[in-house]
């Protein structure tokens, strides 16, 4: 894989969890950083962006910036599987819908830029074979994953008909300090105001968790492979219960007892663990443990909401 220097970079969705820790690697290894989002964007992270607009994402704002681009990371979009169910046609539009957009972007005016689309474990549902595979059935149980396959098939579609450079990275549970939902920040938020919180689920549902620091790792490190078109699977290749997770938050807390209401969501797959052999492949290895990571969220937590933090 190739050093990346000197590139022009756009993120859409650049004030989100991973759009604007993309921004910051790639701007500290000296490149010029664009930056598109409808939402407005911290003071602290407008420091990793040369140029940045507040905009719904659309062909024309992008083209806006009169700028040809190496490569495009496009993270904006829905990130909610509550929301999808909620708001189907919001989510429709603004995940499959942005997409178009920047589709039409590329061909428009961008031919040769790269194009990086982080996707989601969403998409295999519940799967039956596991660890799960970039091979494994696609069959989402949610609109979040059905409209994430959606733009993979755009996706795909284009490249075939325009030869775009396309990396589809199925990211797995993100986490890291920084993100304000999910259920590491409901169990951080339970432990902090009850004794003994109660949470959805058996606890036995498994996830495979990815710090948020590797997750942007995997996008920097591939930018520059040779690809025409490639999906893989983002996570670090461990599968741990949710009742594992919520226990070890809740050691942190001092606290031990917490249950299971046994309710499942809707949209919520049992066993979400993955195959990182092609991802491995690549040199690629996860380096923040779940243990260090769990420690420096609920950190983080304890600090944005003035508690003693964990030593």
């Amino acid at each position: 894989m190739c050093e990346i220097k000197n590139k022009n970079i756009l993120i859409t969705g650049c004030s989100g969890f991973l759009g604007s820790k993309v921004a910051e690697i790639f701007k500290l290894n000296g490149n010029t950083i664009y930056g598109i989002d409808k939402n407005n964007i911290d003071k602290e992270k407008e420091t990793f962006f040369d140029s940045v607009i507040q905009a719904e994402v659309t062909t024309n704002n992008l083209s806006s910036f009169n700028t040809k681009f190496d490569i495009i990371v496009h993270c904006a979009g829905s990130s909610s599987v509550r929301f999808s169910f909620e708001n189907p046609d919001a989510d429709y539009q603004m995940t499959v819908g942005s997409t178009i957009e920047v589709l039409n972007f590329i061909k428009e005016s961008n031919r040769d830029s790269i194009l990086i689309y982080p996707s989601s474990a969403a998409v295999y549902g519940n799967a039956i074979q596991l660890p799960i595979k970039e091979t494994s059935e696609l069959k989402p149980i949610s609109p979040y994953g059905q409209n994430k396959l959606i733009v993979e098939n755009l996706c795909k579609e284009n490249h075939n008909n325009y030869n775009t450079k396309i990396l589809i990275i199925r990211f797995f549970s993100l986490y890291g300090a920084g993100l304000r939902k999910q259920l590491l920040w409901d169990a951080c938020n339970k432990f902090h105001n009850s004794d003994n919180p109660s949470f959805f689920g058996t606890g036995n549902e498994v996830r495979d968790w990815l710090n948020i620091r590797d997750a942007v790792q995997i996008i920097y490190k591939f930018s520059e492979s040779d690809f025409e078109f490639m999906t893989i699977n983002g996570a670090s290749g461990n599968g741990t219960t949710n009742k594992e997770i919520i226990s070890m938050i809740s050691n942190h807390f001092g606290k031990k007892s917490f249950s299971f209401t046994g309710e499942v969501p809707a949209g919520d797959p049992l066993n979400l663990s993955a195959d990182t052999q092609l991802l491995n492949s690549y040199g690629f290895k996860s380096e923040v443990s779940l243990d260090k990571g769990i420690i420096e969220y609920v950190d983080w937590y304890k600090k944005i909401n003035s508690l003693n933090t964990y030593k």
